[in-house]
């Protein structure tokens, strides 16, 4: 199962991806009273401008933003929380993202490179310097928490099918199990409706029927 703080990690992030900013709000103080920290929140958004796009991202900062200072109001003072540790890899941003992609996906180079990112090379250099150094290098944030969140906000939106099995896939890859994953699911379901939960369930039945057939 997972945590009261990857709970929140989830709702957050599901919210974000719809632009639901009310009930953002909610589980954006609700996940400070449960531990988060500003500098995790922040982790989210950060990777959710890359997953559900900057104009989504962006208000779910200026969420957070007004949330924050309605709490400093009420003379609340929330945990900023650590900083990323200094990046010490001195490979060059493509190798280094390429590295942690292959750890994430679990896929080789070459089919990192095949497909989408095949028939436009620029994408695969973006996807690897900006999403998987830049973005990835921050350890405010495990690997793990980061597909929580990420699972969470594709499952809250239509049309991306292959896109959430990917990140079902990934989050087994980085540790999840498959109790953890059906609990992210339920959590879209209680927030969404039961169309998204079926959903969510039959794409999860898919990954782990191609993971058995490894």
């Amino acid at each position: 199962m997972l945590t009261p703080k990857q709970e929140k990690l989830a709702s957050i992030a599901s919210y974000t991806a719809v632009s639901d900013v009310a009930n953002l709000a909610q589980e954006l103080t609700a996940g400070l009273e449960a531990g988060l920290t500003i500098n995790e929140i922040k982790e989210v958004f950060t990777q959710l401008c890359a997953y559900c796009g900057f104009p989504r991202g962006l208000r779910g900062i200026d969420t957070f933003m007004d949330v924050l200072l309605e709490r400093q109001a009420r003379g609340i003072q929330d945990v900023a929380g650590r900083e990323p540790s200094p990046v010490t890899d001195t490979r060059s941003y493509y190798d280094r993202g390429e590295a942690v992609q292959m750890a994430v996906t679990g896929w080789s180079k070459e089919k990192l490179r095949a497909g989408a990112m095949g028939f436009i090379p620029k994408i695969d250099v973006q996807l690897k310097h900006y999403i998987f150094a830049d973005i990835y290098d921050s350890d405010v944030l495990s690997y793990s928490d980061r597909e929580i969140a990420t699972v969470a906000a594709q499952l809250s939106m239509d049309g991306i099918e292959p896109q959430i099995q990917a990140h079902i896939n990934a989050a087994f890859q980085v540790g999840l199990n498959e109790a953890q994953v059906r609990h992210i699911i339920a959590i879209i379901e209680r927030e969404f409706g039961p169309a998204k939960g079926d959903r969510g369930r039959a794409l999860l039945a898919n990954v782990l029927a191609a993971r058995t057939t490894k």
